[in-house]
């Protein structure tokens, strides 16, 4: 399988060379050259990990044999409390699919884990030495650590919003952590890390020499493994009951990896009704919806704060998708949005996008009636979770799964305050929490973020 850039469709690259960049060099996003069809996984009954084997070969062969693909996925899910990854359980009236059984309890785990084991492999291959650069608004950036901690061969910095994201967030990255890794907190939100990440990957000279590579979900590697839990999802479901054919989707999002991923499980073959995108106030994605116009505001905190974005990265290969493979067009709105601070969509591209998508903002009112409700119910969910849950309720839509995307524990202080319900504390996390913490505080600004990078040995 080949790769071709959002920005220029007339260039190709092998999947390893799209992971190591993470960021075409000309500021887009790869995505497949085609797209497989992957319909025989539906009702055909496996594993987790031979229905991922088998979706996986179709995006990474030539570069990986089925058999290394297969022993770096039993590798990368080793350490998952659930044998087949991923569990679908019933929380009162919602069909809840559980993402959180990796080791930092966050869906990221699942992406993250398999991606590290990609590096590493591609590292030793090559004989490079990579730094990876990220962003994260909590969940990313525990999981990437994780993934990737004590590889020589590679240094991780973090960049994340200081007070913007929960303790046990904050301990995954900067407890007890290895050389390699640097989590930076920086003053601002996520979306100036993003912003940051963004401006030193358009760096020709630092991105050559520090050989720069990203594991948000701008790297595809990311969003192929997330695909593969939606084809589960719905092998689970049918087997639970045959007459279901199709299936929608709730995800809460605020980068667009997640529900993306549904949106190209979609295109290879998954019957899907509606994909339902579930926002907090940070409300850009409910604003296209409505109005065609893609204009990012100021972000605002709130309890959901893995969903604190306003500049969703991953809505631009939607937006090549549904231009048709238009790479022309979305230079054309990127430089618009780089300019003006926003651009407009045409009426049959929106008219495509309403087809199969759904979007609503939930409010922190809403969010925390959800929590309390479910914990009447005898369930404890987060607060993404939750705004899931909300945008559900929202939706006219029968058959659907609610991705359930962090373990309470990553927010039991919120989950305490809103419900009073204590949150029984893994004795992991326990001693994360008690661990001795590093962490670099810096400012917002990329010149500071800068010298740091090219200070460290």
């Amino acid at each position: 399988m080949n790769y071709i850039s959002t920005r220029n469709n007339q260039i190709t690259q092998r999947f390893s060379h799209a992971v190591l960049d993470g960021l075409s060099h000309d500021g887009g996003l790869y995505v497949p050259e085609s797209l497989p069809d992957l319909s025989g996984y539906l009702t055909n009954p496996v594993s987790y990990t031979e229905m991922a084997c088998g979706v996986f070969t179709s995006f990474m062969a030539p570069d990986f044999t089925p058999g290394k693909i297969q022993a770096m996925l039993d590798s990368a899910y080793s350490s998952f409390s659930e044998t087949n990854v991923v569990k679908l359980k019933q929380y009162d009236l919602f069909n809840v699919l559980e993402l959180f059984h990796g080791p930092t309890l966050a869906f990221k785990d699942i992406a993250l884990q398999f991606l590290g084991q990609v590096l590493s492999e591609l590292l030793a291959r090559e004989g490079l030495s990579l730094t990876v650069l990220g962003a994260t608004s909590g969940d990313t950036g525990g999981a990437a650590i994780a993934g990737l901690a004590g590889n020589d061969q590679c240094r991780v910095f973090m960049l994340y919003p200081t007070g913007r994201i929960s303790k046990v967030q904050e301990a995954q990255m900067t407890a007890n952590i290895s050389d390699n890794i640097f989590p930076i907190a920086i003053d601002g939100s996520f979306d100036d890390a993003q912003n940051i990440v963004k401006q030193l990957f358009a760096d020709a000279e630092v991105r050559q020499q520090l050989n720069l590579t990203a594991v948000n979900s701008i790297n595809w590697c990311r969003i192929m493994a997330q695909m593969v839990y939606y084809f589960y999802a719905y092998q689970l479901a049918h087997n639970n009951d045959r007459n279901i054919t199709s299936l929608s989707f709730s995800v809460p999002t605020g980068n667009f990896g997640d529900v993306l991923a549904g949106y190209y499980a979609y295109r290879c073959g998954l019957p899907v009704n509606k994909l339902i995108v579930a926002c907090n106030s940070n409300d850009l994605l409910a604003r296209i919806f409505e109005s065609g116009v893609y204009q990012p505001l100021d972000s605002k905190s709130t309890l959901s704060p893995a969903m604190d974005i306003q500049v969703a990265s991953n809505f631009e290969r939607l937006l090549f998708e549904l231009s048709g493979r238009n790479s022309e067009y979305i230079k054309e709105k990127m430089a618009q949005l780089q300019s003006d601070g926003l651009f407009e969509i045409e009426d049959e591209i929106m008219a495509s996008f309403r087809q199969l998508f759904e979007v609503y903002s939930i409010s922190d009112t809403e969010t925390a009636d959800m929590m309390r409700t479910m914990s009447r119910a005898g369930f404890q969910v987060d607060p993404h979770t939750a705004v899931g849950m909300c945008a559900k309720e929202r939706s006219l839509e029968e058959n659907v799964i609610c991705l359930s995307t962090a373990h309470p524990i990553k927010f039991s202080e919120s989950i305490k305050q809103i419900t009073g319900t204590d949150v029984p504390c893994p004795t992991g996390i326990a001693e994360l929490l008690n661990g001795s913490q590093r962490k670099y505080n810096l400012s917002n600004q990329i010149s500071d973020i800068k010298s740091f990078l090219l200070s460290r040995p």
